[in-house]
């Protein structure tokens, strides 16, 4: 059983947070503001920082096979059209979403890398994406990011041209494996002139329920507002303490919906932790 905690506290309390190994994350709510504390991401490299170049031109095209420009993944291309390619900041700042470094998967090209697994466990992987297209022939469409892991195969559906948006699923491991596969790849078809690209940066893969409370939540009148994203088709239960040592359940959400909303009518002038699991 996994749990994920927030503190709300009225303005006579001070705000007071820890962390715990079993809990998924901490939240602490202040002012209406949140701290978290995210799993460990099972990726050492995700954002591909490392091992980085310095000297122009400021990108970095990755051949099929290559595995020294991205420590720890492995890149592969169909050799049509144009190669994957590293970009750095600042020349590239359009393809980086954090760090000094980001991915542009041409069609046709893929990224691979290995993490382990433990049977029948949860994991969450995640990632930042921004499609960058031009297509001028009607009809001429680009494939779906399919992304591999653990042998399970999950097609992406592509954002809006050019805008970053952060994207994660969810997987439960079918066995125990010291080296299960993460894979990216563009199955997209090159049509020259024409060309879709995926941006790929700040790639997560962690262990733990889906769980997390919603940002900006509102403490008004006496009723405290909030919601929690839970994984669809599992029900969470909320519940509410004002020690840490004794518990009671508020209410049970449903599964049906990934994000649902709470209201708390016992929040007048008293400190509050509130938690959420998933069985």
């Amino acid at each position: 059983m996994k749990w994920i905690v927030f503190n709300m506290v009225s303005p006579s309390y001070p705000a007071i947070g820890w962390t715990e190994p079993r809990w998924m994350a901490l939240v602490v709510l202040t002012a209406a503001t949140f701290v978290s504390v995210s799993a460990q991401n099972l990726l050492s490299n995700g954002g591909f920082e490392s091992p980085g170049f310095t000297s122009p031109p400021f990108y970095r095209y990755l051949a099929n096979g290559n595995t020294a420009a991205m420590t720890g993944w492995t890149v592969s291309n169909d050799g049509v059209g144009e190669q994957p390619y590293l970009g750095k900041l600042p020349q590239y700042a359009n393809q980086v979403h954090s760090g000094n470094y980001g991915l542009a998967l041409n069609a046709g090209s893929g990224i691979r890398t290995t993490f382990p697994t433990r049977s029948n466990t949860l994991y969450t992987v995640s990632f930042w994406l921004k499609p960058n297209k031009h297509m001028i022939t009607p009809g001429t469409t680009n494939a779906p990011l399919a992304v591999t892991v653990a042998g399970y195969v999950t097609n992406i559906p592509s954002p809006s041209q050019g805008t970053w948006k952060w994207m994660s699923f969810h997987f439960i491991a079918a066995k125990s494996d010291a080296a299960a596969t993460l894979k990216f790849l563009n199955a997209s078809l090159d049509h020259p002139p024409e060309y879709f690209i995926y941006n790929i940066d700040d790639i997560s893969l962690a262990v733990g329920p889906p769980l997390r409370f919603g940002c900006s939540p509102v403490c008004t009148s006496g009723l405290f507002h909030g919601s929690l994203e839970n994984m669809l088709g599992r029900n969470s239960t909320l519940q509410a303490s004002s020690n840490l040592v004794d518990w009671f359940t508020l209410t049970t959400l449903s599964g049906a919906s990934q994000t649902n909303f709470f209201a708390d009518l016992q929040t007048t002038n008293v400190q509050r932790f509130y938690r959420a699991f998933s069985p």
